[in-house]
């Protein structure tokens, strides 16, 4: 390998996560939903963890007929492993940010499209 390969790394890959409605009705649902999304280093003589993003919202979604939104207003948050901190001497960095994202889908009888874009309004740091 040369000064620019990439590092080769075995990686094992984590995640957990749930939603859970509050209040609904027969076309629509408030909830809460959250997750927690790691990696590690399986190469490793320790499985160092590599990073861990944290993730918390409020989604509303609606369906009508062929028709599904959802407008999610939630907070991510990125930490770099401890393990990997000491091993490479990375600096730690707080990520964090606030968003609100809208997904619209629509059924047809043999495929779905989806489309959908967010914003970003609260950040630790430049995006």
């Amino acid at each position: 390998m040369g000064p620019l390969a990439p590092a080769r790394v075995a990686a094992g890959s984590v995640g957990f996560g749930q939603t859970i409605g509050l209040v609904g009705g027969p076309d629509w649902q408030v909830a809460i939903t959250a997750g927690v999304f790691s990696q590690f280093n399986m190469g490793s003589s320790t499985t160092d963890l590599l990073n861990t993003d944290y993730i918390v919202g409020i989604p509303v979604t609606y369906r009508h007929g062929t028709l599904a939104t959802r407008l999610r207003l939630f907070h991510q948050s990125s930490h770099l492993g401890d393990e990997y901190m000491a091993h490479t001497h990375a600096q730690r960095v707080d990520l964090t940010f606030q968003a609100v994202d809208l997904l619209v889908a629509h059924q047809a009888p043999t495929w779905r499209a989806y489309g959908g874009g967010g914003y970003v309004f609260a950040h630790s740091r430049p995006i």
